[in-house]
């Protein structure tokens, strides 16, 4: 489960940079075109990624102590990183 959140963090980086380098790459010198700092929303980065530490950490306590209510919880926070990862992305790309 960490090597997911490693991934979700190369892509957090990667995606904007390849978005960046597509749509802006012939602009570059004759228009303005935005930094890839601009394209990320850093604080909600750093939102959805404790949030999956905290959902993670959730699901391992609730198998540990067997609490189908707290697996419940826990699963479902994990269903909001989610969302709020593909918003993200999706985010970069309409910039």
């Amino acid at each position: 489960m960490l090597a997911n959140l490693l991934i979700y963090s190369y892509l957090y980086k990667i995606v904007p940079f390849l978005w960046w380098t597509h749509r802006y790459s012939q602009k570059i010198g004759k228009e303005n075109v935005p930094t890839l700092k601009q394209m990320i929303n850093e604080k909600c980065t750093v939102f959805t990624c404790g949030l999956f530490l905290v959902s993670f950490i959730g699901v391992i306590l609730a198998l540990i102590v067997s609490s189908l209510p707290l697996f419940y919880v826990a699963q479902g926070g994990m269903v909001a990183f989610s969302l709020l990862f593909a918003g993200t992305i999706i985010a970069v790309l309409r910039k």
